[in-house]
């Protein structure tokens, strides 16, 4: 019969590897410890990733209506995390293969602070808990076939997911709305476009998400 390691003897044996993540992201050592904790409880198979069904085990993530846009968004941050520390060479912006979907410790946290409010975690790296960070990980939630461009039918399918009780028409004119308001090439929306929107500037202000 196998040893149990207990919480601090799991911290105690990555205790290099929790202040690294510290360091690049701005949580503190304690929120490391207490998110490290979390996702080994998740990482079933204990290969130090995650995959869709892992997350889904997340209740804040399983009822959430957006459960799809945000696993999307989540690997494509991870992805592009991978390749800045030479962990992988894939694409993010390629389409999404549920199945083979892989996200490290690092990873997961880095995406995590996107959620985080600007003012209380004033301590957080800018690069990710940011007003640009926070409206590049919403786009990457309306792209998900991963073109780097929005268009009209993105913005709809994800509002009718959002409000299903709304109808086709009043949501379409909703929808059609906003991508003109933001929109600087009226065929599709870009991630500059995301950037420069008031609106979307002030959504993102207020853009935090409890996950544990």
């Amino acid at each position: 019969m196998g040893c149990v390691q207990t919480k601090r003897e799991i911290i105690n044996g990555h205790s290099e590897m929790i202040k690294s993540v510290a360091d690049k992201t701005g949580f503190s050592p304690k929120v490391v410890e207490n998110l490290y904790l979390q996702f080994k409880n998740l990482d079933k198979s204990n290969n130090g990733f995650l995959g869709a069904d892992d997350l889904f085990d997340i209740p804040a993530l399983a009822v959430n209506p957006l459960f799809e846009s945000l696993i999307v968004a989540l690997h494509r941050e991870a992805t592009e995390v991978d390749i800045e520390n030479q962990m992988g060479s894939v694409d993010p912006n390629l389409p999404v293969d549920f199945q083979h979907v892989q996200i490290s410790f690092l990873s997961f946290v880095k995406a995590l602070s996107r959620f985080g409010p600007l003012q209380s975690n004033a301590g957080l790296n800018p690069r990710y808990c940011s007003i640009e960070g926070k409206l590049q990980f919403l786009f990457r939630m309306f792209d998900l076939s991963g073109t780097s461009r929005v268009q009209m039918k993105d913005i709809i399918g994800l509002l009718r997911t959002l409000v299903p009780e709304v109808q086709d028409d009043a949501l379409e004119e909703f929808a059609e709305s906003v991508f003109l308001e933001i929109s600087t090439n009226r065929d599709y929306v870009t991630i500059e476009d995301f950037e420069q929107s008031p609106i979307l500037r002030e959504i993102a202000k207020d853009m935090y998400f409890r996950i544990f």
